[in-house]
């Protein structure tokens, strides 16, 4: 049995409470606007997180792993292995890794390195799908990588503004709208609307609002299909991911023919998938 924790009133009260609200970080701000620049280049990138130690490090953890590194030539600058991973994938990992960083809690460390873990999960594969598609979608691919990325950001916004110990909860292990009824018995409002409601105030795209709202219901729209689509597929490969340099590997790795069965089995995008 649920007990309720806190009213719908109080739990927005919390989350828009302009005193106390968390922000987004400036880092992930600037590379956000220098994944949307076409003229940016990988030293733009280094000159945003050269200073940031943990972002550096992972970095350079994955670039290398021998899935990058096959045959063992290991580097030990910044630039190298942004330049061996590539200026997209550098930045992708830095965004997310930015977030882990400065929108997090202290207690249940574990569960929040794997939330952002599942969410740049996600972010890839969506990522991925879009790429693979013949006729592209109305929302391009970076709006798809920032929807996958920040759709469960509602999970986080509760541990941190109303209830320190969301992620301690019994409900924590289920999923979808399982989930979000759990939640809203406890704090009158769920995931899916407390992310929704963190975004508005952080002024984000009516897009990546109404993706984060709506993330667990059926829609017309492809863009948000494909998320949804790239979110099954993790939870049934990817189900125990812990932390973002695993899901790398994971990606390095997994057959990518998997990702095209679960497109071609998928009645939306079927007509989408180029004819082999």
């Amino acid at each position: 049995m649920i007990t309720p924790f806190s009213s719908r009133e109080e739990s927005l009260a919390l989350i828009q409470d302009a005193q106390n609200m968390p922000t987004l970080p400036d880092r992930f701000l600037k590379i956000r606007d220098l994944i949307a620049d076409p003229h940016s280049n990988s030293n733009d990138l280094n000159d945003i997180i050269g200073t940031d130690f943990s972002t550096s490090a992972a970095l350079l953890k994955i670039a290398n792993s021998t899935a990058y590194n096959p045959h063992g030539r290991a580097l030990s600058s910044l630039p190298h292995a942004i330049a061996r991973l590539g200026i997209s994938t550098s930045a992708e990992i830095a965004m997310s890794m930015s977030l882990l960083e400065n929108l997090t809690t202290s207690k249940s460390i574990e569960r929040v390195h794997a939330l952002w873990a599942h969410a740049y999960a996600v972010a890839m594969i969506a990522k991925y799908m879009h790429q693979h598609l013949k006729a592209p979608l109305e929302n391009n691919i970076s709006t798809v990588f920032m929807m996958g990325l920040l759709h469960d950001i509602g999970q986080l916004i509760l541990a941190i503004r109303v209830d320190e110990n969301y992620f301690a909860h019994d409900f924590h292990a289920l999923y979808g709208e399982n989930l979000c009824h759990a939640e809203t018995k406890m704090y009158g409002i769920n995931h899916a609307e407390a992310g929704a409601a963190i975004l508005t105030c952080w002024n984000m795209p009516d897009h990546l609002i109404t993706y984060t709202l709506n993330h667990h219901q059926t829609s017309t729209n492809l863009a948000f299909n494909l998320c949804h689509l790239a979110e099954s597929f993790v939870n049934k490969h990817w189900p125990n991911i812990q932390h973002i340099e695993e899901v790398q590997q994971l990606l390095c790795y997994s057959p990518v023919d998997k990702i095209d069965i679960a497109m071609r089995a998928s009645p939306v995008f079927q007509k989408y998938m180029p004819n082999t």
